[in-house]
């Protein structure tokens, strides 16, 4: 019984590192959109995107939501 308690707090300990670690390394990588507001480029959170921006985008972006593509260059 003991073996069995110790290594069921040996895996919550390990599992609660792994949600630690995985939860500062997203808040250090934030997916960013380049977008157009008020006639200037801005880097914002994916997340603050609102449907009057005019975003961005290159080759590797990846698009942060419903868009419109309004434009297309080679």
């Amino acid at each position: 019984m003991a073996i069995v308690l110790i290594s069921e707090l040996l895996g919550f300990w390990q599992e609660r590192g792994a949600t630690n670690a995985v939860e500062k390394l997203l808040a250090l990588v934030q997916v960013k959109a380049t977008v157009l507001r008020d006639g200037k480029s801005q880097e914002i959170p994916n997340e603050e995107v609102v449907p009057s921006d005019i975003v961005l985008l290159n080759a590797g972006d990846s698009i942060p939501g419903d868009c419109l593509i309004l434009e297309r260059r080679f």
